[in-house]
């Protein structure tokens, strides 16, 4: 049995940044050349691409957040058909944490607002109606799998002080003091 620490754990915070900001980068650079760079607006092409990457940043420590910033491109779709594609993986990348940190009502809200941005995908005029469908049904997922799974903050022996959900789902793998 192999009772190492995960290679996430060891890293210091600074390190985790830079490796988030670098994986952000990367994300943003593919995005641009497979999709955004031909949009009808280079502006708001290359605005959506920068809050797309940089909702990847801030996933891990602010969700919420991150999943506005996420949100923002998947809304500019009916101006810009490309944002859509580039924001679908920060987005559910942001529900995941959501759904396994906050409470079910934040999740829950977050979901129907992403649901709502799937709608934005068909915008303006239903033209492209089709589309709904496949982000619709992608979004769910990853709220239904971070609710599932065990939130981060309260594994590996942590001392659950966050209290971020641990105590909804009875997650929390160690004994907290009383009072």
């Amino acid at each position: 049995m192999d009772n190492r620490v995960p290679l996430v754990a060891r890293l210091r915070p600074g390190q985790v940044l830079a490796v988030e900001s670098a994986l952000a980068g990367a994300y943003g650079i593919a995005a641009w050349v497979l999709f955004t760079h031909k949009g009808q607006e280079p502006l708001l092409a290359l605005l959506g691409t920068a809050l797309a990457a940089g909702a990847i940043v801030l996933t891990r420590r602010r969700p919420v957040w991150a999943f506005v910033t996420g949100w923002i491109p998947l809304a500019l779709m009916p101006i810009d058909n490309s944002l859509g594609f580039i924001a679908v993986v920060p987005l559910c990348y942001a529900l995941f944490r959501i759904a396994g940190l906050r409470s079910r009502h934040t999740g829950l809200a977050a979901l129907a607002a992403a649901e709502a941005g799937a709608v934005a995908t068909a915008l303006p005029g239903f033209d492209r109606a089709g589309a709904v469908v496949p982000f619709g049904m992608m979004l769910p997922v990853p709220g239904c799998v971070g609710t599932s799974s065990p939130s981060s903050d309260c594994t590996a022996g942590s001392s659950c002080s966050s209290r971020s959900g641990c105590e909804l789902r009875g997650s929390c793998t160690t004994s907290l003091p009383t009072a």
